[in-house]
């Protein structure tokens, strides 16, 4: 299910939010577990993401925790919500926390917020780099395009042919961010990483000081800081591929078994929870993840989680850029719209 984008909706969900409809329809509809899931969380607005928010503002995330607790929401890690789910327990009114790739700004922003307000959550660190001043392959791309702002047409070479994105201007660097990263998706893993040496290089011209500090991932010391029972920590697989499109099933058990040795070694406590890279499995996948020893996966499919769902196919809902929208997220109210829309092909203005 597509979710409605957050810069062109937001007078939708401010009126929602002045109408009471949240409120209503929270009222009706019957939750299960709420998984939420970010990237990063940060000082300010961030200019680099739109209609994928990636990185919001510490503020907006506090609002968004204290109208979760205000509804009488209660936290609790993955692990608890699992007992919960896997014994019968009652999930109505539960969240839980979640942060995808290991971002240093959840340490320094939402890490506080969660000790504060006695949140809950898990956080997914790449393995290859902790502690490491590279950036994530996709946060490259971001990188690079914003840097070439202005540029006519950027060719990159692909298996069936050369490609070219225009970055002529915002719009068109954020149509062409999303079009780079999904053709990258679409090729075998050994052959991203080949033809991504051409991203690289365009990205070794770029000056540090043009580089988003929000992009910078955390240290293993930062990670040993946290304390489990308020931030568990699960793995997000050694580099971050397609596991879908990883081919050999050594190279796949290798991301999932090593990544979760470095982490226990490192950290010195069982890893127990895993996060489905950019979303992206099938059933092979799910049972190498269960064969590899971890007792869950999430995944980007959008909802809150009943009773008789996977433990490797767990829902989550993103957080989004502005409180409205969250309310309406939370509520049901954003779900039930999509529901419509897509039931009767509609095309939301």
């Amino acid at each position: 299910m597509r979710r409605l984008g957050t810069t062109s909706h937001r007078a939708l969900w401010s009126l929602t939010e002045k109408l009471g409809v949240d409120a209503v329809a929270e009222r009706l509809v019957q939750h299960g577990w709420i998984i939420l899931f970010g990237h990063g969380i940060c000082a300010s607005a961030f200019e680099m993401v739109e209609d994928d928010p990636r990185h919001i503002p510490v503020s907006v995330f506090r609002d968004q925790m204290k109208y979760l607790i205000a509804r009488g929401y209660t936290f609790v890690t993955l692990t608890e919500g699992l007992s919960r789910l896997q014994s019968g327990e009652a999930l109505g009114k539960i969240a839980t926390l979640t942060f995808d790739d290991g971002f240093r700004n959840v340490i320094e922003f939402a890490y506080p917020v969660m000790v504060e307000l006695d949140l809950r959550g898990c956080f997914y660190p790449v393995v290859d780099y902790v502690g490491s001043e590279n950036l994530l392959w996709t946060d490259m791309i971001d990188v690079v395009c914003w840097y070439n702002k202005g540029c006519e047409s950027l060719p990159i070479e692909f298996p069936d042919s050369t490609h070219c994105y225009s970055l002529v201007d915002e719009k068109a660097i954020y149509h062409s961010i999303k079009a780079i990263k999904r053709d990258f998706r679409s090729i075998s893993e050994s052959e991203r990483i080949q033809l991504f040496k051409q991203m690289e290089q365009l990205f070794s011209k770029v000056p540090h000081t043009f580089i988003p500090r929000d992009f910078c991932l955390a240290s293993w010391d930062e990670l040993r800081s946290l304390n489990p029972a308020i931030l568990e920590i699960g793995s997000h697989t050694i580099s971050h591929p397609n596991l879908e499109r990883v081919g050999r099933v050594d190279a796949l058990r290798h991301e999932l078994v090593q990544s979760k040795k470095i982490l226990e070694r490192e950290l010195g406590h069982s890893i127990s929870h895993f996060c489905y890279p950019a979303g992206s499995y099938n059933m092979g996948v799910m049972d190498e993840v269960e064969s590899a020893g971890y007792r869950s996966a999430v995944t980007i499919k959008y909802g809150t989680n009943g009773h008789g769902v996977s433990s490797f196919e767990l829902k989550r809902l993103a957080l989004p850029s502005t409180l409205a929208q969250f309310k309406a997220r939370i509520s049901g109210v954003e779900g039930g719209l999509m529901r419509i829309r897509d039931l009767f092909s509609l095309k939301w203005v």
